[in-house]
């Protein structure tokens, strides 16, 4: 293993322009009026109607000041090594999507039915509507097949919201009243010129906007004219999907010692008064990366359509000699210390040789003079020294193919942050030492007031057995509630099940570094293989758990493998739907909604 410290210096030229959008009165207007595209909408009601996001341009302003940074434990520094994978997301297994003719298809007949499932539980039942998949990105890409999913979503007061590669939808928070687009269509004030990529969809409680990020990048090495590449970021103007939003594209083309590096993998988080985005860079054609870098942005301006002003591309782990790995922004909830802005969490397998350790770097005075102080937080010997995460088996490949198809659960990142009631919680996948030879979802808690120094808390990893024998659990994502519960949505798959979406949660009192028994959301269908002939079955990236802002519960929002079509290859026809589950919980024990307001 190769310890990963990286430094350079670093270059942003921002791309930026002013101007509202506003619908055309007559579409053939709509290029000069830059009216978004009119995109296929789904409802439960009628399929005929339009979502018409109205979107605002504004200008960035970015800078980069001046770092300070302190590291509380300077000798780990030198002895803690990390396993990651270095290649950027998007070009692992081949390419990333491909078009197919829908041969006369009815295209509205592809839209995946909005039926709602019930399962029944010790106190009632879990109500759970499928939104996304495969088949809305072949409806809103005219035949666009993308993998992975990279499902992700969050949950308002009245709607809940999701996107995948490369769809953007909304619906009432009773599965009603559904409308999707392609992420092009939704960003097009922006002038995207691809589908984009790895989206991200946020809710913020202190304001009460949602967030939208998603990715652009050309590559000469892929034919592209140039190499470019943007974030492209969107906040509402209220706490309604479907009203006006305002839209940035940020220039994160980034010139290190020379080279020209991409932004992948994006981390998105909010406070009181900021937007942390983190991303892995990535040099253009077949290069390797640089590490993470941090851009934090102040909400004020942007939130009211007046531009988005902030510091960026920064570099934490220079100025804290700290390990620059994937590294995930806290999004923060509840009543903050003076100064405190988010802590930093990253994994990926840091060890001395007999224990693994988290990383933290608490951020302070964001908006001002941000200043970073490292940590790191042993949670013992807890994983095996394996450089990769094993793949996860699944049922019927085997039966129908001749060959056992796995699923990729890629490497022991970070995925995801919260940080509520001086606690802060972070999810990765292990290869457990009590579960060799299989990939296990994992969840920390780090005592973090956001003044003090931090202090281990709780370490705990879902072992699938609860599920069926030899099950496989990834992709985690994580929540925590006012009242200390704390949820876990993650995938499962093994040998005699197909993959699907299930939930974890644990009461405050319960025993220390564990979890309750695994809750179904949505069962998988089919066994799933897509690679678009390269090698590796992609599964993930993410997914999501949120906290409904207004009476606490969990929403969960996965992927699961649906029934296998529209073949590109030889055992090429692996489909995905994703869905939302809504589950709360009292001060005494899980009760699954039986209904939605």
């Amino acid at each position: 293993m190769k310890k990963v410290i990286i430094t350079g210096i670093l270059c942003l030229f921002i791309y930026s322009f002013s101007f509202f959008v506003k619908k055309a009165d007559n579409p053939t207007t709509a290029l000069n009026a830059l009216s978004m595209t009119v995109p296929h909408v789904i409802s439960e009601k009628n399929d005929a109607d339009l979502w018409l996001v109205k979107g605002r341009v504004v200008n960035a302003d970015i800078r980069v000041p001046q770092l300070n940074g302190y590291n509380s434990n300077p000798e780990l520094s030198n002895q803690l090594t990390a396993t990651e994978d270095r290649s950027p997301k998007i070009r692992l297994g081949g390419y990333r999507n491909k078009k197919i003719e829908l041969y006369g298809h009815d295209r509205t007949k592809l839209v995946t039915e909005r039926t709602k499932t019930t399962a029944s539980s010790k106190n009632g039942s879990t109500v759970v509507f499928d939104a996304g998949g495969q088949l809305e990105n072949m409806n809103n890409t005219d035949g666009g097949l993308f993998v992975p999913a990279d499902s992700h979503g969050a949950a308002g007061p009245n709607h809940v919201m999701n996107a995948i590669n490369a769809s953007i939808e909304a619906y009432n928070k009773n599965g009603g009243g559904g409308v999707s687009t392609s992420l092009q269509s939704f960003f097009s004030p922006l002038f995207p010129v691809n589908a984009t990529f790895d989206p991200k969809i946020i809710y913020d409680q202190f304001s009460q906007r949602w967030l939208v990020v998603t990715l652009e990048r050309t590559d000469t090495s892929q034919g592209d004219p140039s190499n470019t590449s943007r974030v492209l970021l969107a906040v509402s103007e209220n706490s309604d999907p479907n009203g006006l939003w305002n839209m940035v594209g940020i220039d994160t083309k980034l010139n290190i010692a020379g080279i020209d590096y991409w932004f992948d993998y994006p981390g998105i988080a909010v406070d009181e008064e900021a937007i942390y985005l983190t991303g892995n860079m990535f040099e253009f054609g077949q290069g390797g990366g640089v590490g993470s870098r941090l851009w934090i942005f102040e909400k004020s301006s942007f939130y009211a359509g007046g531009g988005l002003f902030g510091f960026g591309p920064l570099d934490p782990f220079v100025v804290t000699n700290g390990i620059n790995v994937t590294s995930q922004p806290a999004h923060v909830f509840g009543s903050t210390p003076n100064n405190f802005g988010t802590y930093l969490t990253g994994y990926s397998t840091l060890t001395d040789g007999t224990n693994e350790f988290w990383q933290t770097i608490r951020i302070d005075n964001p908006l001002t003079s941000p200043l970073f102080t490292l940590e790191f937080t042993n949670i013992g010997d807890v994983e095996s020294s394996a450089s990769s995460l094993p793949e996860a088996p699944q049922a019927g490949s085997s039966t129908n193919t001749g060959s056992n198809l796995t699923l990729a659960t890629n490497d022991s990142r970070a995925l995801n942050a919260v940080w509520m009631n001086n606690k802060l919680y972070s999810t990765a996948m292990v290869q457990s030492n009590q579960e060799l030879g299989q990939t296990s979802a994992s969840w920390v808690m780090i005592n973090a007031d956001g003044v003090n120094a931090t202090s281990p808390g709780q370490f705990g990893v879902i072992f699938g057995e609860q599920i069926a024998n030899n099950t496989f659990t990834f992709f985690p994502s994580i929540a925590v509630n006012s009242a200390g519960v704390v949820g876990l949505g993650y995938s499962a798959s093994a040998s005699n099940i197909f993959a699907g979406s299930y939930f974890s949660y644990r009461m405050p009192g319960d025993a220390v570094n564990t979890m309750r028994a695994p809750q179904l959301i949505r069962q998988g269908e089919d066994f799933y293989n897509r690679t678009f002939g390269g090698s590796t079955n992609r599964w993930g990236d993410y997914s999501a758990t949120t906290l409904d802002p207004v009476n606490d519960c969990f929403w969960v929002y996965n992927k699961h493998a649906t029934t296998r079509g529209f073949t590109t290859g030889q055992d090429d026809d692996g489909m995905f739907g994703t869905s939302h589950g809504r589950v709360c919980v009292d001060n005494t024990d899980v009760i699954f909604s039986n209904g939605f307001e």
